[in-house]
């Protein structure tokens, strides 16, 4: 079984998530912050201590640090649970589509929707694609090494919404909606498989977490190339001369 380290994993998670919990705890202090000097304005006009008041401001900074503190430990320790259960699920769906690599490369939150796979034309716009997509659903999307795994939480469990080893059947392409080019913070990844028995829909991702769902489709598709090659190139296989003795 892989060990994680939790320093690593802490690393793996989207810079913006950082940046919302950051703002969720700094927010935290600063309402701590309020009050606390609120009070002791309350007090030091009902008892006319003036040095209270100008006491109370001192010690804000102070008592801001500290809360932000406090909340952050106890909010990043929630953070890595939920995404230590996102990677353990993904995992386990993984290894149910023959994954020989389980090391999880990138994992993020996102929305997935779904339309028809005879309604995608190669030159669909954005639009054209929201218009036709089902409702979205927040999910999980796991990157392996060889597979991509995305699942829902649901009240019986994780649920498999779509899973795919990486290889010539699967094809990964993405859309713009506002046309800024490939790196825009409104990406739309769309994914779609040839084997249209098993897949007979195109899903297509949105993230709040534009980084992570650039670098997903980034990857994803060097990983599609280097499959793609390594199927491509011929077997070679090495002659031992042989020695009569």
């Amino acid at each position: 079984m892989e060990k994680v380290n939790y320093n690593e994993f802490w690393g793996k998670i989207p810079p913006e998530e950082k940046i919302l919990l950051l703002n969720r705890t700094q927010a935290a202090g600063a309402l701590a912050g309020v009050i606390f000097v609120l009070g002791a304005a309350g007090v030091a006009v009902g008892f006319q201590f003036p040095w209270l008041f100008w006491g109370a401001l001192l010690v804000v900074p102070v008592l801001f640090k500290l809360v932000v503190n406090t909340s952050f430990k106890r909010q990043k320790s929630g953070l890595m649970l939920l995404y230590l259960g996102a990677r353990s699920a993904a995992r386990r769906f993984a290894f149910k589509l023959n994954s020989t690599d389980l090391t999880v490369n990138l994992l993020f939150r996102g929305e997935l929707a779904s339309v028809s796979a005879s309604s995608v034309k190669d030159d669909i716009s954005s639009s054209e694609l929201q218009e036709g997509a089902e409702d979205s659903t927040p999910v999980w999307i796991a990157l392996f090494g060889d597979a991509v795994v995305i699942l829902s939480e649901g009240s019986g469990g994780a649920r498999l919404r779509f899973g795919h080893l990486i290889g010539g059947n699967l094809r990964v392409r993405g859309i713009s909606t506002d046309g800024t080019g490939d790196y825009s913070k409104n990406r739309i990844v769309m994914l779609e498989s040839d084997d249209t028995a098993r897949y007979p829909r195109v899903f297509h991702i949105t993230s709040r977490t534009p980084g992570a769902l650039v670098v997903f489709e980034k990857k994803l598709q060097a990983s599609l190339v280097l499959a793609g090659d390594a199927l491509a190139r011929p077997r070679t296989v090495k002659r031992i001369p042989f020695q009569n003795k």
